[in-house]
Formats: C-alpha cells, sequence, structure tokens
C-alpha cells in the first residue's frame, strides 16, 4: 500500500510511520520540519510542506491509497485550538482532488459529548473542563464534520486513551461502527 502520513514526526506519527515501513508499506512523510525525521529507509519519503495547505497535499495525494492523519497539538486553557477542523477540511478536500478515497485520523479518548457514554469520573470531571475542554471540542468538530460531511471518504476515527513513546502494550484494539 501506498501511505501519506501527515504530522509523520510527533510522537504517533513517528511510530506508525515505522510499523508501516515494517509492514511493507510505501510510506510518504508530509512534515514541516525533516530533520526531525530520525527513520531512513528505501520505502520512505520524507517531504517538507505545509499541511495546511491544499495545494501542497493535493500535489503529493495522487496515487496514494490512503492518508493517516497524526497531527497533534497540546491543550491549552485560553487559547482557541482549531487545528483539527481547520486540517481535516484540507485534508478531505486534497484527497477529494487527488481521488483518495481511505482516511485514518486521531482524536482522543472521551472526545464527544454523549451524557450516556460519559468516561471516568477523572476525565470527565476535573481534565475535561478544566485542561482539556477547548482541546477537546475541537476534535469533537472534526468527527463531526467527517460523520456529516464525508459520506464519500471512507474513514476511521481513531481515539486512543494514552500514547506512549517506547513501548506497545499488546492489548487489542477494539474497534466500533
Amino acid at each position: 500500500m501506498k501511505i501519506t502520513v501527515v504530522g509523520a514526526t510527533g510522537q504517533t506519527g513517528y511510530h506508525v510511520v515505522r510499523l508501516a515501513l515494517k509492514a511493507g508499506h510505501q510510506v510518504q512523510a508530509l512534515v514541516r520540519n525533516p530533520s526531525k525525521m530520525s527513520l531512513r529507509h528505501e520505502r520512505l519519503t520524507v517531504l517538507k510542506g505545509n499541511v495546511l495547505s491544499e495545494n501542497f497535499l493535493a500535489t503529493h495525494f495522487p496515487g496514494q491509497d490512503a492518508v493517516i492523519s497524526c497531527l497533534n497539538t497540546h491543550p491549552g486553557l485560553c487559547i482557541k485550538i482549531t487545528l483539527y477542523t481547520d486540517s481535516i477540511n484540507v485534508i478531505v478536500n486534497a484527497m477529494r482532488q487527488a481521488g483518495v478515497k481511505r482516511l485514518v485520523t486521531m482524536t482522543s479518548w472521551c472526545t464527544g459529548t454523549d451524557v450516556k457514554d460519559p468516561g471516568p469520573f477523572l476525565m470527565e470531571y476535573i481534565l475535561k473542563p478544566f485542561f482539556l475542554k477547548i482541546l477537546l471540542e475541537n476534535m469533537t468538530c472534526m468527527e463531526e464534520y467527517l460523520m456529516k460531511e464525508c459520506h464519500d471518504i471512507t474513514y476511521t476515527i481513531v481515539r486512543p486513551p494514552r500514547v506512549v513513546k517506547d513501548r506497545t502494550s499488546g492489548k487489542e484494539l477494539i474497534a466500533q461502527e
């Protein structure tokens, strides 16, 4: 498979690239700073550019089988966060131009506002309202955009509960449709 990874030098993106190469895929990493990409491989192409530029993405998406977005930002207490909604619009528009139909994107555990399915007490009543609210709200808006506006894209939203740097848990992944 030919895969483009957006956010490939981040904590999760690096591991996605590494695992995709290990699985035998051809990987195109779109990054702001190529010097941060420490992986070298004959099936890895690292391209510098602005992942919020539809023209840049549309130039590099043709011929790809899938796009994986591992974009991330840090939560701020009062700073408005729009990275997730801004980037998904650009990514999806560039995918449509290039004819790419498969998208995997990452948000976070406890994204969403379903009162019937709350997270743990610590997350719902301490972390979410005081530290993660703005970040999770933007992730939720991105998910809603995909569900409402992207019926032509086959997408998967990954909500990891915790991302660790150096190891995998070995635990089974649970998928829900």
